[in-house]
């Protein structure tokens, strides 16, 4: 897992009782304690841009290859779309016994497919809104690429506006800006990348430049679920969520 299991979102509400962890820090994982569990298979996710695995994408080459040499690697390949990759999900998991028919899972995904809607009418209604992705730290203010987050690309194919920075070269997923030049973009409505809670929101909250930006100054923050959504009921709470908030937001606030 890229954090500890106690601020993962992925993990919220599930059972880890008897799961062997063998890392909690992004990029950090034990491959001797991954050894000696003596897997069959590895089910993780590959990342093209990084040319890694999911936790590896810093450390292609000799740490990839080492996960490939305890057992096959399998899994989704990161894309444009969080939907997309569920779909793409169900293909290893009806292979390992998944029963794909179950009512359980039927109900989720209409849940999921009814929250899709609801978002793009909600959106539709507001035509002129604008957003900005961001993931605040203590050094700089990370403004997200859509293309870069495939939930951000679902929520642009669903008819939201997000602005598109600057993509820094060495890391086409962000621009990234020095906390002096945080309100280089406005937006009626700014969503903060959430993997490690409110931290991020914690952090530029403590910078004086994070008020010029006209929608905190507003109070229209809210989160972003940032690349870890996985399954139809996360993706559908969050997408209830997101509308919510989109419902009360001024679409003229900029």
């Amino acid at each position: 897992m890229p954090t500890s299991r106690s601020r993962d979102p992925q993990l919220r509400g599930l059972d880890l009782s008897g799961i062997d962890i063998v890392g909690e820090e992004w990029g950090v994982i034990n491959i001797e304690a991954m050894a000696a569990l003596d897997p069959d298979l590895i089910v993780s996710e590959y990342w093209p841009l990084e040319d890694g695995y999911t936790g590896l994408e810093e450390g292609t080459g000799e740490a990839n290859s080492a996960l490939s040499d305890i057992a096959p690697v399998v899994g989704v390949t990161q894309g444009t779309s969080v939907a997309a990759m569920i779909d793409d999900y169900s293909v290893p998991a009806e292979s390992l016994g998944a029963d794909l028919d179950a009512p359980a899972i039927a109900s989720e995904r209409e849940r999921f497919e009814d929250a899709v809607e609801r978002f793009k009418t909600v959106v539709a209604s507001k035509p002129d809104l604008t957003v900005l992705a961001v993931s605040p730290t203590a050094e700089s203010l990370y403004v997200a690429v859509p293309a870069g987050a495939a939930e951000l690309s679902d929520f642009v194919s669903w008819g939201l506006n997000i602005i598109e920075p600057e993509p820094d070269p060495s890391f086409p997923y962000w621009e990234t800006l020095s906390w002096e030049n945080a309100a280089k973009y406005q937006a009626d409505l700014i969503i903060y990348d959430d993997r490690v809670g409110t931290t991020g929101l914690d952090q530029a909250e403590a910078q004086p430049t994070w008020s010029l930006l006209t929608a905190v100054e507003a109070g229209a923050v809210t989160n972003w679920p940032a690349f870890w959504l996985r399954n139809y009921t996360a993706y559908a709470d969050q997408l209830d969520n997101l509308s919510d908030v989109i419902e009360t937001t001024d679409e003229h606030l900029v």
